[in-house]
């Protein structure tokens, strides 16, 4: 029987698509229409770029939707956030004129009640681009927390509380 990282789950890819239909819904009024798995084209070189697909992508957006939990016992799911980082990474490859989000659902520690988003942004700050807006999704409202870091002067430019 295969391991997964939440009980009573049929698969992390079960509940990854759950997110994406909720953020879909939740955000459809902000973002307008959202086709999801769009290729973009990314890349370093010019003459070499890929197509890399985005959870979701509007008009003017361009949306990564994740939904990661800290392990039982509290620690940092190592292997999931550095999927987070591959996910910077795109976003830095990617050159647009639509908005960069990238959507969480939250995830409290058990420990000390810091969320895996705010864990994420204190430790790899030095890997977020610059235009990359976090959205913080609560997982028992339609309440959620926008957070835009500015890595280069290292401090919060816009922390709200949003409802829609």
């Amino acid at each position: 029987m295969a391991s997964f990282q939440r009980k009573n789950s049929s698969s992390n890819a079960s509940e990854g698509k759950k997110f994406e239909d909720r953020v879909r819904k939740l955000f459809k009024p902000v973002f307008g229409n959202m086709s999801e798995q769009i290729p973009v084209l990314v890349g370093i070189r010019e003459n070499g770029k890929k197509e890399h697909k985005f959870d979701l992508v509007s008009d003017n957006a361009v949306i990564e939707c994740k939904t990661m939990t800290w392990t039982e016992g509290g620690n940092c799911p190592s292997a999931k956030i550095q999927n987070w980082s591959e996910a910077m990474f795109f976003f830095y490859l990617l050159k647009t004129d639509k908005k960069k989000y990238f959507v969480v659902e939250e995830s409290l520690n058990p420990k000390n009640n810091e969320s895996l988003m705010d864990y994420y942004i204190r430790t790899h700050y030095h890997l977020i681009p610059s235009d990359v807006i976090f959205i913080e999704v609560s997982k028992t409202s339609d309440k959620y927390r926008v957070v835009k870091y500015n890595n280069l002067k290292e401090e919060f430019l816009e922390v709200k509380d949003w409802t829609l």
